[in-house]
């Protein structure tokens, strides 16, 4: 056989091979994870699922991957913490969040090692980087007492203040209930006020044998609507199952007056899946589904005397009715479809990176001084191939789309999320805000319109002024040529020498626009 055929019967095998990989990455098994990993916490950032998580009670390590149905197939892993003199046992629900561009482990464990975990306590990690050094910032306390046995804290930043909430269990004299309360921005370990939301009531949240457990909360933000889905009876029996807390978020969140209860369970056993709880939320890929991820036993003879820890990992996808979550019954059968990465796009827009040619100038949208810093506005300028011009947009839920700068991965964001006319657009952090989401619908002539979710008035350049370094800012939509904007296909980044151009016209435009280094992410 020569060299030729050879390699033509290689390239043959391996395109199969292919093939079948890609096919099988398209349909998603239950469980996904086979062994016993409870209180599952996954969070979503910069294109990666973080899964972080116990290992042999003392330890917390954090995996990342790309997709839900290969988890097993991580790309990268850290030793974040280990047990230490603040901390002996027991660590429990450690969940990883990033806020205000550091990362933080909250979790719970046992301060003492004495017998019966009498002291199992909330505390707080804080890192620079998701797989660097985790210090020890304390134990989350309040001022008027210091919760002795509180478990399973989860975050949540209000996306109109930036407040930073903590929902948390916590035992009242053999009763564990849900509370709530606002952190110190300046502090995150300091609780500064509480309240108590739910405590257990109903038959389905005693169950077996009149156990009093309400745990493991986790917010859910949908439109206007903020939910608490917490966990109740039973952990180690077929009863676990969720109910569900709901709130208009603005209103006093903290105050229980402002939160209604299900009388019902919103999710339970079912099908295989015997006791599920104690779950996270997750988006797809492309950010045009909603997923729940959660822990759940997986067989064995069902009594309410046995005790059963086999807790595997199971995800699956669920819809909304209006603004509340529909989880359905767990799905335990054959192979579903993985989570989207693709995106149903009624405007027909592909996900992509493109550049915004505005109709009426023929100039582009580019970030002011090709500025990485927060809150950098937003204009019009000649095309010069930079990527502070290259935009990526990707679909989040219900046809609206988040539009990200190449240059510092940030998202076009009305200023302050204001809802006035004339308001200025700029660059920040992606959180997922109403302010940060657009709808992209087609003109005339290959054109787009971008209505913000937040205010429903248009993108355009203010004054329909001609001008480079022209600002951007929103304003009721009424057709005009300067709120119209072509989307053009360009490569995901900048070559070398356009990005030094870019940046040799910007400089001419604003005189000394950079006070320190600068750091242009390029390929070549």
């Amino acid at each position: 056989m020569n060299k030729k055929n050879l390699l033509l019967i290689m390239a043959t095998v391996l395109l199969q091979l292919g093939v079948f990989v890609q096919a099988n990455a398209q349909t998603l098994q239950n469980p996904i994870v086979n062994a016993n990993f409870p209180d599952p916490w996954i969070i979503q950032h910069d294109g990666w699922y973080y899964w972080c998580k116990q290992d042999f009670g003392n330890q917390i390590t954090i995996e990342r991957f790309r997709n839900l149905q290969n988890m097993s197939q991580t790309e990268g892993w850290t030793r974040a913490w280990s047990a230490d003199a603040n901390v002996r046992e027991a660590v429990w629900a450690p969940e990883l969040h990033y806020i205000n561009g550091k990362w933080y482990i909250f979790a719970s464990g046992d301060t003492d090692g004495a017998p019966g975990l009498q002291n199992l306590r909330m505390f707080v990690l804080e890192s620079n980087t998701w797989n660097g050094n985790y210090t020890f910032k304390g134990f989350l306390n309040t001022n008027s007492f210091r919760p002795e046995w509180a478990i399973d804290p989860n975050i949540f930043v209000h996306p109109y203040t930036s407040q930073v909430y903590m929902s948390w269990s916590q035992w009242e004299g053999g009763t564990q209930c849900i509370y709530i309360g606002h952190l110190d921005a300046n502090n995150l370990t300091h609780i500064m006020s509480a309240t108590k939301l739910s405590q257990p009531e109903y038959g389905w949240e005693t169950q077996p044998n009149n156990s009093m457990v309400n745990e493991g909360p986790e917010f859910l933000l949908k439109n206007n609507k903020l939910h608490i889905a917490y966990s109740a009876s039973q952990c180690h029996s077929r009863h676990y199952k969720l109910g569900l807390l709901t709130a208009d978020l603005n209103s006093n969140l903290v105050n229980s007056g402002s939160w209604s209860k299900s009388s019902s369970p919103v999710f339970q056993e079912g099908f295989g899946a015997w006791g599920p709880g104690h779950n996270c939320f997750v988006k797809s890929p492309d950010y045009t589904q909603d997923w729940i991820v959660y822990h759940a036993h997986t067989g064995g003879a069902w009594e309410d005397t046995n005790e059963h820890l086999d807790r595997a990992i199971f995800a699956q996808q669920f819809s909304w009715n209006g603004d509340y979550p529909v989880f359905g019954a767990p799905q335990t059968g054959g192979p579903v479809a993985a989570p989207s990465t693709t995106g149903a796009l009624p405007t027909g827009v592909v996900p992509g990176v493109y550049r915004l040619v505005a109709r009426h100038s023929g100039q582009v949208l580019d970030v002011r001084a090709c500025s990485g810093v927060d809150g950098a506005k937003l204009q019009q300028w000649p095309w010069v191939g930079g990527n502070c011009q290259r935009f990526n947009i990707q679909p989040t839920d219900n046809g609206f789309f988040k539009v990200t700068s190449q240059m510092a991965g940030q998202a076009v964001d009305v200023e302050g999320c204001s809802s006035t006319a004339g308001a200025l657009v700029q660059q920040w952090p992606y959180w997922g805000g109403d302010c940060q989401q657009w709808m992209i619908e087609p003109t005339s002539d290959g054109y787009y319109r971008f209505i913000s979710r937040k205010s429903g008035q248009a993108l355009e350049v203010g004054g329909a002024f001609q001008n480079n370094g022209a600002n951007v800012n929103q304003w009721p939509w009424n057709g005009a040529t300067c709120q119209q904007w072509k989307l053009e296909p360009v490569a995901a980044y900048a070559r070398k020498g356009e990005e030094e151009e870019m940046l040799t016209q910007e400089t001419k435009a604003y005189p000394n626009p950079f006070t320190d280094q600068v750091s242009i992410p390029v390929t070549l």
